[in-house]
């Protein structure tokens, strides 16, 4: 049986989380809340733009 365990974000290291490191399509970043807000609003933008 699978079990999930909350992560920790590996904040000991200094590469970073070890999940970013082993991920082979480097498809996960790490962002502060204002940064991902900062994304967030620039893509809603966009999107808008398209229409």
């Amino acid at each position: 049986k699978a079990e999930a365990n909350k992560c920790d974000l590996c904040n000991h290291r200094e590469d970073g989380p070890a999940c970013m490191a082993a991920c082979p399509t480097h498809a996960l970043i790490c962002v502060d809340r204002n940064k991902l807000e900062q994304l967030s609003a620039e893509k809603r933008r966009r999107t808008a733009l398209m229409f």
